[in-house]
């Protein structure tokens, strides 16, 4: 048996990579969020050769609770020696996140010495809730349509959390972007 310990003295020469820039986040319907972000330019005398991408999210401004990064997020210093949780994507695809919050996310540059860039200037998304509802108003019989009344939703937990929906010439209505619940409907003509 051998047991050994190794030191690195290499002192490393270069530049520290830049921060990705351009950061932006598109809504993927069910499938999630796509977040995508570009290299920001190397330059003469910078970082060459391929770099990785290290991903932060999380639920509130400079946290990282649902995507941990593996690095010190002010100063960008890498905890592992490795590459970025992206690899070499320019892109990052969250899905399975709650609905109706908004998450904060940023991104830094790993060079080949896995040497982290500061993070990005963080940038924040919003999941809506993937619950609407919708109907149609009609008399009692059934047979003519209400088109002009107001539709009130109680929600069955919070009684006075309601939401109106007044109509006007369509007997139509939809409640976008609910969290999950029980509700009373109730459709009073005018």
């Amino acid at each position: 048996p051998f047991t050994g310990v190794y030191r690195n003295n290499h002192n490393l020469q270069g530049e520290l990579p830049l921060a990705p820039v351009n950061l932006t986040s598109a809504g993927q319907g069910d499938q999630g969020v796509l977040l995508s972000w570009e290299p920001a330019d190397v330059g003469i005398g910078k970082t060459t050769g391929p770099l990785t991408y290290n991903l932060r999210i999380g639920t509130d401004q400079g946290k990282s609770d649902i995507v941990s990064p593996l690095a010190d997020i002010n100063k960008g210093l890498r905890k592992i020696a490795g590459n970025g949780n992206t690899e070499l994507s320019e892109s990052y695809l969250i899905s399975g996140l709650r609905g109706g919050r908004k998450y904060f996310w940023s991104v830094q540059s790993v060079d080949m010495a896995f040497r982290g860039s500061s993070f990005s200037e963080e940038k924040s998304f919003y999941v809506q809730y993937d619950n609407s509802l919708s109907g149609q108003i009609w008399d009692r019989a059934g047979t003519t349509p209400v088109n002009k009344s107001t539709i009130v939703l109680f929600p069955e937990s919070k009684i006075n959390d309601t939401l109106q929906l007044k109509l006007n010439g369509t007997n139509s209505y939809m409640f976008p972007d609910l969290p999950s619940g029980r509700y009373t409907i109730r459709a009073i003509p005018d």
